[in-house]
Parts: C-alpha cells; sequence; structure tokens
C-alpha cells in the first residue's frame, strides 16, 4: 500500500507514514529490550545526581579554591547547555545513520561512552586538584553532560522505533521513573561511598564503567534497518513558524528560569542553615564532620515527595478542569512560599518540609508546563516527537539561561561582601518573580485538551 501522509493546514506535509517499517521495528522487541532500558535510564540519571550533587560537594571538602554558590551554578550552567539544543541530535540522529551498523545505536554507545571516559579522566587529574582550573573542571562536566544528552536523545529514538504501541506507556513510565531513581542514587551513593572509603577514585570508577558497560549492551538490542522517519525539514519550518506554537515555546522557557537554580541553591541553603555548610569570603566550608549521606538524601527524597504529589493531583485536576486557573493556583502558591523558605529553616523536620514545600512548587510548574505542551503536541500525531523535542529544548534553555541569571546575581552579591543568608532571600524573592513572565504567554495555551486534526491509522 503507498505511503499515508498527514497534511498540514497549508497543504504541505509533516511527516510521511511508514506503517510497514513502525510493525518491522516493532516485531524486534522483546522483554529483555525493556530491562535494558531501565538500567540505562538508573545509569544515566547516576551521572546527572553524581555531577549535580556529588561532585560540588567533593569539590568543596577537597578545599579546591574558589569553590563557592556561584561557580556551582556556573558548572551547573555550562553542563545544562547540551540539553538545551537536544532537537540537533535528533536532527543528527535521524538523518545521518553510520552506514549498517544504524543510527541509534552507533549514537547512544559512543556518547554514553563518552561519559565513563570523562569520569575517569577526572580520576586521572584528581592528584592535581589544587591547582586545576574552573575551566578544566567546566568542560569535564560539559563532556559528561554533552554524553548524557546526545545519547539519550538518540534512545528516545530506538525506544519509539521498536516499542509496540500498547506497550510505550509502561516503557516510558519505567524509564521515566529509573531517571529519577538514577539522579537521587547517583549523589547520595557517591556521598555514602566516599564517606566509607574516604576517597572519590572508586566512586568515579564505579560510575565510569557502568556508562561504558551501557555502551556495550546497547549493542544486543535490534535496530531496524528502516525503522521510523528521517527527519524531514519542511516539517520543522511548519513546527516552528505558528505564532501560537512559539507562544507555547516562550512560555515553556519562561516557566523553567526559576527552576534549576531554585533545586540547586536549596539543598546548600538547608545545609548552611543546619549548621553543617558555612558561606564566606573563602568559599563555602563544612563546619561539622557529620555524614552528608542521609541530609542529602533526606532532602531528595522530600523534594521528590513534593514533586510526585503535585503530578498526580495537578494531573487529575487538570484533565477535568481549567488548567490555566490551575496554573494561576500553583504560580501563586510559588510567589508565597519560595520567598520565606530562608526564614522558616530551623531544624531538620523544618528543613524536610521546606524540602517538600519546595518539591511541591517545582512539581506543580512542570507538571503544568508539560499538560500545557502535550496538548499541543497532540495536534500533530505524526510530529509528536520532533514538535515534543522542540519544546524540550526550550524548557532546557530556560534552565541555562535562569542559571546564569542566578549565578551572576549570586557572585555579584557575594562579592559585595552581602551575608550569605542575605543572599538566599534575594534569590528566593527573586526566583517568583521570574516565573512571572510565563503569564503573558498563558493566554495562548488551551485551557482543557484539544483533539488531534487528524488521526494517523496504520493499516496492513
Amino acid at each position: 500500500m503507498a505511503d499515508e501522509t498527514i497534511p498540514e493546514e497549508n497543504g504541505t506535509t509533516l511527516v510521511p507514514s511508514k506503517n510497514h517499517d513502525a510493525r518491522q521495528g516493532h516485531a524486534l522487541y522483546n522483554k529483555g529490550y525493556f530491562s535494558m532500558f531501565l538500567f540505562y535510564y538508573i545509569v544515566e540519571g547516576s551521572n546527572n545526581g553524581l555531577l549535580s550533587i556529588f561532585v560540588p560537594i567533593f569539590l568543596i571538602k577537597s578545599a579546591l579554591p574558589g569553590i563557592d554558590e556561584g561557580f556551582v551554578l556556573t558548572l551547573a550552567t555550562f553542563t545544562m547547555l547540551p540539553f538545551t539544543i537536544k532537537i540537533l541530535w535528533g536532527i543528527i540522529s535521524d538523518r545521518f545513520p553510520i552506514g549498517r551498523l544504524g543510527r541509534r545505536r552507533p549514537y547512544i554507545s559512543a556518547f554514553i561512552i563518552l561519559c565513563g571516559v570523562s569520569w575517569l579522566l577526572l580520576i586521572a587529574v584528581l592528584p592535581f586538584i589544587q591547582s586545576l582550573t574552573m575551566a578544566v573542571l567546566i568542560l569535564l562536566g560539559l563532556l559528561i553532560e554533552t554524553g548524557a544528552a546526545f545519547s539519550d536523545t538518540a534512545l528516545d529514538g530506538l525506544i519509539m522505533d521498536i516499542t509496540p504501541a500498547e506497550q510505550l506507556g509502561r516503557v516510558e513510565g519505567g524509564t521515566w521513573a529509573c531517571y529519577s531513581i538514577g539522579g537521587i542514587m547517583g549523589g547520595t551513593l557517591g556521598i555514602y561511598l566516599w564517606s566509607m572509603i574516604g576517597s572519590g577514585i572508586p566512586v568515579f570508577v564505579m560510575f565510569g564503567c557502568l556508562s561504558i558497560v551501557c555502551g556495550v549492551l546497547i549493542w544486543t538490542i535490534k535496530e531496524p534497518a528502516q525503522a521510523g522517519h528521517r527527519f524531514d525539514l519542511d516539517m520543522l519550518k511548519s513546527l516552528l513558524k505558528k505564532k501560537r506554537y512559539w507562544n507555547g515555546y516562550l512560555f515553556s522557557l519562561a516557566t523553567h528560569l526559576p527552576q534549576n537554580a531554585i533545586s540547586t541553591l536549596l539543598a546548600l541553603l538547608l545545609l548552611i542553615k543546619l549548621g553543617i555548610l558555612g558561606s564566606g569570603s573563602m568559599g563555602l566550608m563544612f563546619l561539622l564532620d557529620d555524614d552528608l549521606t542521609w541530609y542529602v538524601l533526606a532532602f531528595q527524597l522530600s523534594a521528590a515527595g513534593g514533586i510526585v504529589t503535585a503530578s498526580l493531583v495537578l494531573g487529575r485536576l487538570a484533565d477535568k478542569h481549567d488548567r490555566k486557573k490551575i496554573f494561576a493556583g500553583g504560580l501563586l502558591v510559588l510567589l508565597v512560599v519560595l520567598p520565606v523558605v530562608p526564614f522558616i529553616v530551623v531544624d531538620l523536620p523544618s528543613a524536610l518540609l521546606v524540602a517538600f514545600l519546595v518539591g511541591l512548587v517545582l512539581g506543580c510548574m512542570s507538571t503544568m508546563t508539560m499538560t500545557f505542551v502535550a496538548s499541543i503536541t497532540q495536534e500533530n500525531p505524526a510530529a509528536t516527537s520532533t514538535h515534543f523535542s522542540i519544546f524540550t529544548s526550550f524548557m532546557n534553555a530556560g534552565s541555562t539561561i535562569g542559571l546564569g541569571i542566578f549565578a551572576a546575581i549570586t557572585e555579584a552579591l557575594l562579592e559585595s561582601g552581602v551575608a550569605a543568608l542575605e543572599v538566599y532571600a534575594i534569590t528566593f524573592f527573586i526566583a517568583p518573580l521570574l516565573a512571572l513572565v510565563s503569564v503573558p504567554f498563558v493566554k495562548g495555551l488551551p485551557a482543557r485538551p484539544r483533539l488531534a486534526r487528524t488521526e494517523l491509522e496504520g493499516k496492513p
């Protein structure tokens, strides 16, 4: 049967349908692949958790000169850059297969191995840590996250290529859950092993080797020769030229401006308020020789509890009620909660409560953003992956821009002699105001789910 197409409103073609290729890919799927996907996302999440949680604490305790809140935010800013251009990685994976090796597995393997090699390179420079420049550490972080972003994008494509539609929800849900678990596990397990062994080298070796193992095991998954659709330039043009879509893109960027900065600073604030960390002219320093493992794990779990609660509750509400009103309510809570965070932490229980509340408000922003995005992308059933990657790029760009803004503000305040807690008070006051940038774009978003304009039905 001839290939079907989905026409755009102006008559141009969005995506050609390749039903035969889809069936060919789905026939390759087996249950063992699901386990491989889960393992990969645990490792990828662990890489990110290790970089965002363990590495800053490791550098602080190593007494490396110049490590302060500003550097932590700067490191996070640079390492987010590869995720802001995920659509580029998707285009490369779609358009440029590596001969008979395929167009997914070579990129997945090469770039997740890049993560592992970068961790091992960090081991090589540890003896010279006192003389390392910030640029070297940022470069290694950038290599790690470039490997994670590219391999993740290519694996998303492979999952879509070979997973049957009736199992896609289970696979996607499982992989995202494992990514979250890995994010918590990477940082806390790294800190625990370091505290037990007294050296960071085994931590970097373990996660470096796990990444390399992922790069090898991915070759056990069979990739269809002609699975899915190659990227089409006309399709990209159709998704980038509509003003209504741009309204959604800018909304996604705006809602993510404060999120990563707040997440990055929250653990540092709580540790300072509990008297475990100190912040002064010499940067961050440990005041108590306590085991940080349980503190960090408790903060992570509390914040995760808030995020999960917001996702479950607001996800149900968004299916039945006006999404714009729900978003407005969440934004109001954000405006009320964040400014008081630095002032209500007095002990561990209050710190855990704060972590939960911050997770709740950030989960609200993320959940509603993703709900709006999903509703918009469903309007073009055959282009959802490409359209979603564009939204993701704007979300990550917002996080990166926000981190850069807060890094500059924090550095300027610290250099001017402002006390650390006052810096956090100012930062947590500015953050919700920055989220207000999203308000002008809410009007153009769908208040309720929209049905797709057309449905693509696979035919034998």
